[in-house]
């Protein structure tokens, strides 16, 4: 059996306004720094048996404020969306330019195509299925999003109804019926 437990980083300057950060390599911002350590408490009811955490700041920050930091390995497809010209722009702003934009459909303009995307996340979902235990797995919101569709089967698209807020726990399971959805979104509390 694989437990995968799922957890997007603490909130950027970036969240806030609602701009497009992929590869761009922010810190978090103070709130999102309180976020990370109010996820250590949440995750301690879980014994991880391995913890992979994205290449960029805020993911491994994440891992460290709460308490994870020393035992990361970072994976490199754990990486955001490379949103190509999308980047550091609103859906807006992008929208400006192409309108009707729609990144599930037609990717980031000068960056990853939903099917890249896709093929990285379900690199990452076998190499993970063929392992047992629970692993903690700190990323992104969009990666996170697609590398559930890839863990159960679903198309790229269906990320797009998937929301997943800053410091989101999530949970992912596989026995011997399959893959399963067993948590989503779950966020931790912040004073």
């Amino acid at each position: 059996m694989t437990d995968l437990v799922l957890i997007r980083h603490g909130e950027t300057a970036w969240n806030v306004t609602g701009q497009h950060t992929g590869r761009t390599d922010l810190g978090l911002n103070e709130r999102g720094e309180a976020m990370a350590r109010a996820l250590g408490p949440r995750l301690s009811c879980w014994t991880f048996d391995r913890v992979l955490v994205s290449p960029l700041l805020r993911a491994r920050q994440t891992a460290t404020l709460s308490g994870y930091g020393a035992r990361a390995e970072v994976v490199d497809d754990l990486a955001e969306w490379n949103y190509g010209r999308a980047e550091g722009r609103t859906k807006a702003e992008v929208r400006l330019e192409l309108p009707g934009w729609d990144i599930w459909r037609e990717g980031a303009p000068g960056g990853e195509a939903p099917e890249e995307i896709m093929q990285r996340a379900q690199a990452v979902a076998h190499r993970l299925a063929a392992e047992t235990g629970t692993i903690a797995v700190f990323s992104h919101g969009h990666f996170l999003r697609v590398l559930t569709c890839a863990w159960l089967g679903w198309p790229v698209d269906c990320a797009r109804s998937m929301v997943l807020g800053n410091t989101a726990i999530s949970l992912l399971t596989r026995d011997d019926d399959g893959p399963e959805l067993s948590a989503w979104n779950l966020l931790p509390a912040v004073d």
